[in-house]
């Protein structure tokens, strides 16, 4: 418990004290909604999300499996219903909150920032992570930026979503009830 404090104090996550009444089993992972305008990153935060909840051992459904059972519609803005219509009893919301690359002589930056919201199907938010940010800065090529981020930003951008995913989730508790998860 105490190592869950400290990784909810590095990241600043909230854990709501109903978590333990509404502790979900099965999470959908909803579509990330994104504040750097070209949607880029939301699908890779979501799969990192999904693989870490079924790690911790909640059931998920993952994003494409939503949109598969909503279909063409807009989610609704009820929880309750949202819910009930895929079947869940928790919803994870994500927003990417940045994105960035940016070039300088020498080396490149890449920085990854994300929120994460857990609400019970009853509307009640059982745990959230308004912001963390993961960035790394990595040499260039001869002094060439847009060469060296051709040749390697994609994975850059992939592990910075893996660490921030993983430090994020590091202060969500596993699902009870499983064996080995106290």
């Amino acid at each position: 418990m105490l190592a869950l404090l400290q990784a909810c104090a590095q990241v600043g996550a909230h854990l709501s004290p109903e978590y333990s009444a509404h502790a979900p089993k099965k999470i959908a992972v909803l579509a990330p909604r994104s504040n750097v305008g070209d949607g880029a990153g939301g699908e890779e935060l979501a799969e990192q999300s999904a693989l870490l909840l079924e790690a911790a051992g909640y059931e998920v459904l993952r994003e494409l499996e939503v949109k598969a059972a909503l279909g063409e519609t807009e989610p609704a803005g009820d929880p309750a219903a949202l819910a009930a219509q895929l079947g869940v009893d928790a919803l994870l919301h994500i927003t990417v909150l940045r994105w960035d690359y940016r070039a300088r002589i020498y080396a490149s930056d890449y920085t990854v920032a994300a929120g994460f919201r857990l609400v019970a199907a009853d509307g009640t938010e059982l745990w959230r992570v308004d912001e963390h940010s993961e960035s790394l800065s990595r040499e260039t090529r001869q002094g060439h930026p847009q060469e060296s981020f051709r040749a390697g930003g994609e994975d850059e951008f992939e592990r910075l979503a893996a660490r921030l995913v993983a430090r994020v989730f590091d202060t969500l508790p596993p699902r009870a009830g499983i064996p080995g998860n106290q």
